[in-house]
């Protein structure tokens, strides 16, 4: 418990607990092993938006939606919109279950 406070102490955090059952302290332990993974989740998460098409280029009968003036792109390589959206659905998976472990420790 004491290790927990210090690292809670030099975080900045206001919030102490002086009791935590075993449960807690584990989902603690899982979520702080587990957080150089979530820093990658997210970082992938957000950096996916570079990645995706448009939407206003998501309706294949416009296939000059970036060709037209007015409309810059950077020639950054596209995902299909079936990859983008399957990386979104992992990515929110994985930080949904990461909320949970935070509520629960």
């Amino acid at each position: 418990m004491a290790v927990i406070w210090v690292s809670k102490a030099s975080k900045g955090s206001t919030q102490w607990t002086d009791q935590a059952t075993q449960r807690q302290l584990s989902h603690y332990r899982f979520r702080k092993k587990m957080k150089p993974l979530t820093v990658l989740i997210k970082t992938i998460y957000l950096g996916l938006a570079f990645f995706e098409i448009p939407s206003w280029c998501l309706n294949r009968s416009r296939n000059y939606c970036l060709e037209r003036q007015g409309m810059y792109s950077w020639g950054i390589p596209e995902l299909p919109f079936q990859a983008s959206n399957a990386i979104d659905i992992f990515c929110l998976i994985y930080l949904a279950q990461n909320f949970c472990h935070r509520h629960f420790s």
